[in-house]
């Protein structure tokens, strides 16, 4: 092979091989055979070489007999003749095979034809109720199909393939098994008693369910905050318009859209057809526009946010209105509060010195008698979530106590310390003042709860009285405190009412909401594919809130940076293990995504709801030459790094959790420090060191880890 360019030639380096022809069926002679008998076939093969024996012909697997050459051998033609064997109706692929192992393939120039029309399935035999459901009809003599019904409907016949397929659309239809009735020329009815199962694709959990995409998806659309269908959406699959899918919701919410060859081609060779990851797109005039990408199963259900009515008035408020029902009230008391609320301690670097408390120091000495210099540190809380930012490292003046009024107006008598073992009772500043604050669900993670006012204050003995949208609706409570500093409320721990339902202007008194779940939790999310090149300067940025189901939403806060990572965390979390019980169908839901450097449009999104918590903890162990991983049984809080040998494994984590793989779990071992550990490191022969936060380094001794 040589190349010229400009009137300079050079050889490519590579030489070019003409290969001969390849052995081809030219024909088949006749095209259909009866399918109950078979019978001969005359088949005639182009492109043969001088070398080419033929050693049998099998027709849809199965072999022809009686081979017979009958003519042009070593002539480039060939004619055989063979006895095809009985067939099912429909096309039938032939194959050649010759003895140096070539064969020669036609995949649909012959077929066999039924004595007389029959039907022996739907594939698939199950669908939507919406109607749609692009499925071959299985049979015989489907060459002279004229109509096809399923229960009273009639279906759209979309392609015949042969004698023995049909592929069909199927009609609306309920839940559960429908009849089929086909008919054919000559006034011929054929029938399944079961024929095809209908089923409601919608989810309670409003994501996504079932078995993979095979041609279809079934798509239900509902309004964002009421969970209710949105008749006439328009529904699309895909990116490109040339080859999107569309179609419009039904009465239920409900459309599903297909694509199978040959008469749906999603790309160039047409041999599969609509196959996931897919992003499905639905919107409506008075509605958001929503989409849920990478879709890969047959069921999807997307939520679109409704806009306000447009005023039918003049723009003066002369416009006329539907009554606004009146709101319901909820009573009730909180109870437990005070077992979760272990303060922070307050940070003397922004407290006043009083009464020889919270003055700088570096012994007793600059202490007046009797107080003791030291680091203010609680050994039974976290300072993660005070306002402060003291070090661990300054000292401070710190005079004994047994009860609070032995402390200035802005201190409490605390247990000071690193640990249990060493603290002791010292006036310590107060972080803030305590407090309770009640308030119904909310319609969305967004928030949009009815404002509670003073009543949504806990008083002294727990009760409380907030206003709530009449219907389906729970009661969350939060305590924490009020930052001295700050004067923003900072939540501690939190508790649930669910299940409750109030009619308009129906007081509903006696609840009781238990504080029964920590808010020490961090959670991270990764967003999956989120652009990271120089150009995606955009913010970045997530809502989280806990899914009630039709009592409907608890928020839990948002995360937003404009730095270039694909993480971002949330505080004051739940503690995942307390979702159990009556709590256990709680789920997460998290919304959002990037948008341009202002925080606006353009901007692309991204939600996932459905995200079962209590697993968050919970972490496993793949075994060398085993297929199946062990999970640990318990909550074992954030995990941050492992190593194993042949007779260990260890995984560390924060608030200097070690633990060790047992074989059947992790069991926690005791830990010199509270720090977060980053790192493990296992050596030969016992040996092993841990690094940490502020510096923390453990090495692994006979006794433990010191």
């Amino acid at each position: 092979v040589t190349a010229s360019v400009a009137g300079a030639s050079s050889p490519v380096g590579q030489s070019f091989t003409w290969l001969p022809a390849q052995p081809v069926v030219e024909a088949v002679q006749p095209p259909t055979l009866p399918a109950e008998q078979g019978g001969q076939l005359l088949i005639t093969l182009a492109g043969l070489q001088n070398s080419h024996v033929v050693q049998q012909v099998r027709i849809a697997g199965q072999l022809a007999t009686g081979l017979q050459e009958l003519s042009g051998q070593g002539t480039g033609k060939q004619v055989i003749r063979v006895l095809a064997p009985p067939g099912a109706p429909g096309t039938a692929p032939l194959e050649v095979r010759l003895q140096s192992g070539e064969s020669a393939v036609l995949t649909d120039g012959f077929g066999y034809v039924a004595a007389s029309p029959f039907v022996a399935a739907l594939t698939p035999a199950t669908g939507a109720q919406a109607g749609g459901t692009w499925t071959w009809l299985l049979g015989g003599g489907m060459g002279a199909l004229k109509s096809v019904w399923i229960g009273e409907q009639k279906a759209q016949i979309l392609h015949i393939l042969g004698d023995g397929q049909a592929l069909i659309a199927t009609p609306p239809g309920q839940p559960g098994w429908a009849p089929l009735t086909a008919f054919f020329a000559g006034d011929q009815k054929r029938q399944l008693a079961k024929g095809f199962l209908y089923f409601d694709p919608s989810d309670v959990d409003l994501g996504t369910w079932g078995d993979p995409i095979a041609g279809c998806v079934n798509v239900h659309v509902v309004n964002k905050n009421k969970s209710k269908p949105i008749a006439g959406a328009t529904v699309s699959i895909g990116d490109q318009p040339d080859k999107a899918l569309q179609g419009k919701t039904d009465a239920n919410g409900q459309v599903t859209l297909c694509c199978l060859p040959p008469v749906c081609c999603l790309e160039s060779s047409c041999t599969s057809g609509l196959t996931g990851p897919v992003d499905v797109h639905a919107s409506k005039t008075g509605f958001s526009a929503g989409s849920m990408v990478s879709v890969a199963v047959e069921n999807v259900t997307i939520r679109l946010q409704e806009f306000p009515p447009q005023s039918d008035g003049d723009g003066n408020g002369g416009g006329s209105q539907d009554p606004v029902p009146p709101n319901a009230v909820l009573s009730g008391k909180v109870v437990g509060a005070p077992k979760y609320l272990q303060l922070p301690l307050g940070d003397c670097a922004n407290t006043p010195a009083s009464g020889g408390n919270c003055k700088p120091c570096q012994t007793d000495a600059d202490c007046l008698l009797g107080a003791t210099c030291q680091a203010m540190t609680s050994p039974t809380t976290t300072q993660l979530y005070a306002s402060g930012t003291q070090s661990s490292t300054a000292r401070y003046c710190a005079m004994p106590c047994k009860q609070d009024s032995e402390c200035p107006a802005a201190f409490a008598c605390r247990a000071v310390g690193s640990d249990l073992l060493s603290a002791q009772f010292r006036c310590a500043p107060r972080i803030g003042t305590e407090q309770t604050r009640c308030e119904s669900a909310s319609p969305s993670i967004f928030g949009g709860a009815l404002p509670a006012g003073e009543g949504g204050i806990a008083k002294d003995d727990g009760s409380f009285v907030i206003p709530a949208t009449p219907g389906d609706t729970a009661v969350v409570c939060r305590a924490g405190y009020v930052d001295a500093k700050t004067g923003q409320f900072v939540p501690l721990a939190m508790g649930l009412a669910t299940k409750i339902f109030a009619l308009p202007g129906e007081t509903k008194s006696g609840l009781e909401v238990a504080i029964n779940i920590a808010l020490n939790r961090r959670l991270r999310v990764l967003l999956d594919r989120i652009p990271m090149g120089p150009d995606a300067k955009g913010l970045r940025q997530l809502t989280a809130g806990l899914d009630l189901g039709p009592d409907g939403y608890v928020p839990l806060g948002q995360a937003n940076t404009y730095a270039q990572t694909d993480t971002l965390e949330f505080i004051r979390q739940p503690d995942f293990s307390a979702l159990t019980e009556q709590l256990g169908d709680v789920t997460y839901a998290l919304y959002g995504g990037l948008s341009n450097q202002w925080g606006g449009s353009p901007n692309s999104t991204s939600q996932s709801y459905g995200i079962d918590p209590r697993g968050f903890d919970h972490y496993a162990v793949l075994a060398p030459a085993t297929d199946t991983p062990v999970e640990s049984s318990g909550s074992m809080g954030s995990v941050y790094a492992g190593d194993a040998r042949t007779d260990l494994s260890v995984a560390v984590g924060e608030s200097g959790r070690i633990w060790y793989w047992t074989g059947g779990g992790f069991t926690q071992q005791a830990s010199p420090t509270s720090a977060n550990l980053r790192a493990v490191w296992l050596g030969p022969g016992g040996s092993g060191w841990i690094g940490g936060d502020n510096g923390t380094l453990l090495r692994r001794a006979p006794l433990g880890w010191q």
